[in-house]
């Protein structure tokens, strides 16, 4: 993993070079200083995939391969302080500009940039001369350029030669097992001598690789899954239960069954090592003393961390950090995909792609560690580690990452060398930041499950002084009522969520943090204000302002152009009108909120929502007190999306109908549609022909009485749908089905939902081929026939 970290610092010292930063400012020491840092790191890094395989072995190489990634650490801290001190003049010089102090900040500012300068040229010559020692030191390794090692060519040619001479004319069963290459030219090498055998000839292959399986030309994927908990158990009762007696089975089977299923998760490998430890043991309290250890040291971790180390050890060094950087969360904690991401780009760990954007090189990052098997999904936004896995990534983070329990104690150990530390607990004494104390260089901190106790003032205080080196920083559910202004301190950090506190302003201090891509205030309900120069936030990427208080958003918002989600923006009275919209071009998630406050339906279109070619996830909402139709429908009409949408939500819209765009086939990409509490509109619109609409809710439209032809349309309708909700529709009486061949209309619907649509009385569809849940709750005037599903169709009726 050092390997990669001194990638990105270089990268990041090269294009600093590249621009002359201003620190410099002619000064020729400064220069040769920087050249000397850059071409040291270099002559270090030829060497660190040596090192990187000889620590296993060599103590005293990984004392030396600690030491040195100190030292990236380090340099990395100082190009962010340089990059930081640049952003932050170029700022104060555009503000400067307009108004008529800018003679001042230029003849103040200079004594500035000498002490600056002066300081980065000391850190400066502090790292190198902690690499000339490190340099002279590596001498006595032996360390070498590491090259990847190709077989000659003739030994390859005389391989293939003898494989074939054995192998003509002959059937044959070749067997691979944990294959990891991917690479088309290894298999056609492979294959040519193989082509030699007879006819019936076969090749079974076991791979942990999606990708490998992908790459080859395999007639059959079998993709194994974990083994049932049934099968796991009868295995495990095979070993652990060896030549005892009926009474000790009888006592121990319940606490067994709890070990099979809580740890091994599936997994063979585990459930062979847990029985091979509980076959020797005879007494209920060492069986229960297993079963409740959170470590695998006792049934011989080092066996199977050393099966699943493959698995690591064939990643990228990139993915390697990615990899690594999950150990700091607990075992079964399920991950947001999205937040992940967020986190790692925060840390640095994504590298630049061309054409892509970090967010996108961070999917593709995820998607393959899934298909590695080293995540697993847990429903469509989220993934987790396997126990075991955990327990891989703790091993290969070797101390970087932390995990404290501050109600139990319990935890892994803190170090000097801890860079990311997650805090379970309640800070309810200062003391008690003590342990974090021992870490004075974190880059990532989470406080989680703090109760309902408030994090006290001095305590946050305390936190944000000793550290500044954060990069991403946690302090959601602590009940803050008050952010200090020591906040603006953590210059370097990407990555904030204050989301589910109590504080109703932020300091304007906060808005020096210019490197920040992520603010999330979600569930903020007290918060009623925004700072007026959160414009200064020129890297803010996401911004999630779902459930705070605000009633209006700062005057300038247009100027935030690296936005990709906006969640929510509020149209005030005064602030920023919704034409400041038109300038954020990289928005993929946007949601409006109080759009009774937009002036004209000229105002809304200049927001340029059809010209956002990026934007795929839309909220667009109204207030509940709203009135003037009109007016809304032709707001509405104006805020046409793009034809990239995917999910577009629509709530307390005024208007008397829909918008002509809503529903037109041209939004072909459209898979989740939410209409709700829109009591104006006395028709659906036609949403029959939207090629990739798979999920709809409509609800609490209470001026649709019935539902026909407007909604289904002429042609097979809702070919791709596969959920379908009705809800609250307080006048619904009748559903008119088209006349079409049976079973056409709903093909894939696999799920209908019918609730509180008390006037209902019949017209459902007769034919639902692919049905497996229809619940129909609270529909008292209900008559009509139910319609006709599989038989393995779940029917759940309900009737308060």
């Amino acid at each position: 993993m050092v390997d990669a970290l001194v990638s990105v610092v270089l990268e990041a010292l090269s294009s600093l070079a590249a621009k002359e930063p201003s620190f410099l400012n002619g000064h020729r020491k400064s220069g040769e200083l920087l050249e000397r840092l850059i071409s040291n790191l270099q002559s270090v890094r030829a060497v660190i995939l040596d090192a990187e395989e000889r620590q296993m072995m060599d103590r005293s190489v990984k004392v030396w391969l600690r030491r040195l990634e100190e030292v990236f650490y380090d340099a990395d801290d100082l190009v962010d302080e340089i990059s930081f001190d640049s952003l932050k003049k170029e700022l104060e010089a555009t503000a400067a500009s307009k108004t008529s102090r800018s003679w001042a900040s230029s003849i103040f500012g200079s004594s500035s940039e000498q002490r600056f300068g002066k300081e980065i040229r000391s850190k400066m010559e502090k790292i190198l001369a902690q690499l000339d020692q490190l340099s002279y030191e590596k001498g006595r390794f032996n360390l070498t350029v590491k090259e990847t090692m190709r077989h000659a060519e003739g030994t390859l040619d005389h391989f293939q030669l003898r494989l074939r001479e054995v192998l003509a004319g002959r059937r044959f069963l070749l067997v691979l097992d944990d294959v990891w290459s991917e690479y088309y030219k290894d298999w056609d090498i492979l294959k040519a001598p193989l082509l030699s055998g007879a006819k019936g000839s076969k090749i079974i292959l076991t791979t942990r690789s999606e990708n490998v399986a992908r790459a080859l030309p395999c007639s059959i994927n079998y993709y194994l899954h974990p083994l049932a908990d049934q099968v796991c158990w009868e295995m495990f009762k095979k070993i652990a239960f060896f030549q005892r007696s009926e009474s000790e089975i009888e006592m121990l089977q319940d606490i067994g069954k709890r070990i099979v299923v809580q740890k091994c998760q599936g997994l063979p490998l585990a459930v062979k090592a847990f029985a091979g430890v509980l076959c020797f043991k005879r007494s209920r309290e060492e069986w229960l003393q297993l079963l409740n250890n959170t470590s695998w040291e006792e049934v011989g971790a080092g066996v199977i961390l050393q099966a699943l180390r493959l698995s690591y050890n064939h990643l990228p060094a990139l993915l390697k950090r990615c990899f690594a950087y999950c150990s700091i969360f607990p075992k079964d904690y399920v991950l947001d995909s999205e937040k992940l991401i967020l986190l790692w780009m925060a840390q640095g760990f994504l590298q630049h792609s061309h054409g892509s954007t970090m967010e996108e090189v961070g999917v593709e990052y995820l998607n393959s560690l899934l298909k590695r098997s080293l995540f697993e999904q847990s429903g469509d936004s989220y993934v987790k580690l396997h126990v075991l896995m955990n327990d891989l990534a703790q091993s290969v983070s070797e101390g970087l990452c932390s995990i404290v329990e501050l109600d139990n104690g319990m935890g892994s150990a803190i170090t000097k060398r801890t860079r990311h530390l997650l805090v379970r607990g309640k800070f309810d004494a200062l003391e008690k930041f003590g342990v974090i104390d021992q870490a004075n260089s974190l880059r990532t901190l989470f406080l989680i499950d703090t109760s309902s106790d408030q994090l006290r003032p001095l305590s946050l205080q305390v936190l944000l002084v000793r550290q500044q080196q954060l990069r991403a920083l946690s302090l959601s559910h602590c009940q803050i009522a008050e952010l200090p202004t020591l906040i603006g301190n953590l210059k370097h950090l990407r990555y904030l969520d204050l989301s589910h506190n109590t504080f109703k302003r932020m300091p304007e201090s906060l808005c020096t943090l210019y490197f920040l891509q992520t603010l999330i205030l979600t569930n903020c309900s007290s918060l009623v204000l925004l700072p007026k120069v959160i414009v200064n936030l020129v890297n803010l990427r996401h911004l999630h302002l779902m459930a705070t208080g605000l009633l209006q958003m700062p005057e300038e918002m247009g100027k935030l152009r690296s936005l990709q989600t906006l969640i929510k923006f509020v149209v005030g009275r005064g602030g920023s009108q919704i034409k400041e919209l038109g300038a954020l071009v990289e928005l993929r998630r946007l949601s409006l909120s109080e759009l009774q406050n937009v002036s004209s339906a000229s105002d809304a279109s200049k927001a340029s929502l059809s010209a956002k070619r990026y934007l795929t996830e839309l909220q667009l909402e109204w207030g509940r007190d709203s009135n003037d139709p009109t007016k809304q429908r032709e707001v509405l009409e104006n805020l046409e999306p793009c034809k990239e949408l995917k999910i577009l939500t629509i709530r307390f819209y005024g208007g008397i109908e829909f918008p002509t765009w809503l529903g037109d086939t041209s939004f072909s990409n459209v898979m989740f549609l939410h209409l709700s509490d829109c009591d104006n509109c006395s028709s659906l619109p036609p949403l029959a022909q939207l090629p990739s609409l798979e999920h709809l809710i409509i609800e609490r439209i209470s001026g649709v009485t019935s539902i026909g032809h407007e909604f289904h349309g002429e042609d097979q309708p809702f070919l791709h749908l596969k959920r379908l909700e009705f809800k609250g529709m307080s006048r619904w009486e009748q559903w008119i089905s088209p006349e079409l061949e049976e079973g056409s209309e709903f093909p894939c619907l696999q799920q209908l939902y019918i609730q509180n649509c008390p006037n209902l009385e019949g017209g459902l569809p007769k034919i639902l081929p692919s049905l497996v849940v229809l619940e129909i709750t609270d529909c008292q005037q209900l008559q009509a026939q139910l319609p006709s599903v599989p038989d393995s169709c779940e029917l759940k009726l309900y009737d308060n």
